[in-house]
């Protein structure tokens, strides 16, 4: 029987997040990344989607994380799917998470140039 959990993303990071240790465990820190797919509908018009995720990456991986890469920088992401289970009030809930096995930086947003000419105005 084929049995696979692996899951491939890329996207810029919006937030990096230390948690800590967890449990008693090694340091957790969660990266958020957004996805863009954009895309035509029926009609022609170009539309964007955008999906935020949160990926768990723990210890070294999320030490390098948080020393290494910030806001808006692109990366790729490797790593697994895991459902998280718990009862609240009774009612028994879950939730995927997604743990990076691998990070790998891609690219800094671009650098915004500054028009000059603006800069130069007479604000007062």
């Amino acid at each position: 029987m084929l049995n696979i959990n692996e899951v491939r993303l890329s996207g810029n990071v919006v937030r990096i997040e230390s948690k800590g240790k967890v449990d008693g465990e090694q340091k957790l820190v969660v990266v958020t990344i957004a996805n863009n797919r954009i895309f035509k509908t029926q009609d022609g018009e170009e539309k964007k989607d955008t999906i935020f995720m949160d990926i768990n990456l723990w210890g070294d991986r999320g030490n390098y994380t948080k020393e290494n890469i910030k806001q808006g920088d692109l990366v790729y992401i490797e790593g697994k799917l895991k459902e998280n289970k718990w009862e609240k009030d009774g009612e028994k809930r879950s939730r995927i998470l997604i743990t990076g096995d691998r990070l790998q930086y891609v690219s800094s947003p671009p650098k915004r140039e500054t028009n000059n000419e603006e800069n130069e105005k007479d604000w007062s």
